[in-house]
């Protein structure tokens, strides 16, 4: 760090506190009420936090980041306005492990043991405002499958693998290249099913929780009912996967690949839905909305944790395995998308989401839409405007 630094009054801003662990990876801080100036592997940016609060930047592994000045008070608010997140750059594959469940209708992942993947290389799906599939690459490539979404569902994906409940009601599945399947089994009106793996989970027409093989195209009645207008979650693969879903009692349920059903004993929102991920270390974590309409979080040894934030009403959260354990994307009461860590750490990211709607998170790439309508992807601290809209009350997929 050098060039023309100045400290900011009241705050402690030695190298121990401007550069430090966080979410995970290495971050440095843009102080609240100052504008830093910096070049971050050649590229140049700006944090202009004059009126608001302190925040935490994330940088990757291989990231080089230079602060050249820092002016705050009255001296940073004469100061031009800024961006408030980085300029595009290249960022090298994060190592680890991970599974992803998407939003709070949809999931997404793999197996235990399995890499997190470099944020160019995660796709994401959704029902955009014409009512059509959407798939968006990696890199950001877009496609119009013309394949109708029933209203106020969401799309599920994985590995390339995307399903969904087309505008006739029944459950179809797109494979990685791009070929199309009505499997001909009906889902509940306003659910959306959830992929993992090549193994699917839905509610179907029946109330019934069912799985769905997509390699085999084998599909099981698990004979469990489910709450109405809610949707399962799954982590796993075709071999072995864990299934978390409100059953119609109200209270967080699991099923397992084993035949396991575990009552967790915690009631949820209604109208609410869960999110599961595999853990890098074994078992699984899972992420809710209690019926006290607080943000709660079953950890790989089935302890529940009130994380003590309120969400809003009607949505879900996401969960996906970090390297060191989990991150939890979510709306929060506020109407801001938040994220939340295993140790603890909360971050306001700052954006505002649509009413209604819940993120999606794979390893450190969030999609989400907010309240523009429009369709962003957060990679760390960095967030795109797509510029594609999205259809009211519907959640993306990663």
């Amino acid at each position: 760090m050098y060039g023309d630094y100045e400290l900011p009054p009241g705050q402690d801003s030695s190298m121990n506190h401007t550069f430090m662990k966080y979410y995970d990876v290495d971050a440095f801080r843009g102080y609240q009420d100052c504008i830093t100036n910096y070049t971050l592997n050649g590229s140049s940016g700006q944090l202009n936090q004059v009126g608001k609060q302190s925040r935490w930047i994330r940088l990757h592994d291989g990231d080089k980041v230079i602060i050249t000045s820092m002016r705050c008070g009255g001296r940073a608010a004469g100061l031009p306005e800024g961006p408030s997140w980085f300029p595009r750059i290249v960022i090298p594959a994060d190592e680890g492990f991970g599974t992803a469940p998407g939003g709070g209708d949809t999931g997404s992942g793999s197996g235990t043991g399995t890499t997190i993947p470099s944020p160019e290389t995660i796709p994401a799906a959704f029902q955009a405002n014409t009512g059509f599939l959407y798939t968006r690459s990696g890199a950001g490539a877009m496609l119009d499958t013309r394949y109708g979404m029933m209203n106020g569902t969401s799309p599920a994906t994985s590995g390339g693998q995307t399903a969904f409940q087309a505008n006739t009601g029944f459950l179809y599945t797109r494979n990685s290249n791009g070929a199309m399947l009505d499997t001909g089994y009906g889902m509940m009106n306003g659910t959306s099913p959830a992929i993992s793996g090549g193994q699917i989970a839905f509610q179907a027409n029946t109330t019934m929780l069912y799985t769905r093989n997509m390699n085999t195209g084998a599909t099981h009645d698990l004979q469990l009912g489910m709450m109405r207008g809610t949707s399962p979650s799954i982590a796993g693969d075709t071999g072995r996967w864990r299934i978390a879903f409100q059953a119609n009692t109200g209270f967080l349920y699991t099923r397992d690949s084993s035949g396991a059903v575990v009552n967790t004993g915690y009631g949820m929102m209604a109208g609410t839905s869960p999110s599961i991920t595999a853990l890098p270390g074994g078992g699984y974590a899972i992420a809710f909305q209690a019926n006290t309409g607080f943000l709660y979080v079953i950890d790989g040894n089935g302890r529940a944790r009130d994380t003590g934030y309120g969400m809003m009403n009607g949505t879900s959260p996401a969960i996906s395995a970090t390297p060191v354990g989990y991150t939890t994307a979510f709306q929060a009461n506020t109407g801001f998308l938040y994220v939340h860590t295993n140790t603890g750490v909360t971050k306001d990211t700052g954006f505002g989401m649509m009413r209604g709607t819940s993120p999606a998170i794979r390893g450190y790439r969030i999609a989400f839409q907010a309240n523009t309508g429009f369709l962003w992807i957060r990679d760390g601290e960095r967030a795109v405007d797509t510029g594609y809209g999205m259809m009211n009350g519907t959640n993306p997929a990663v």
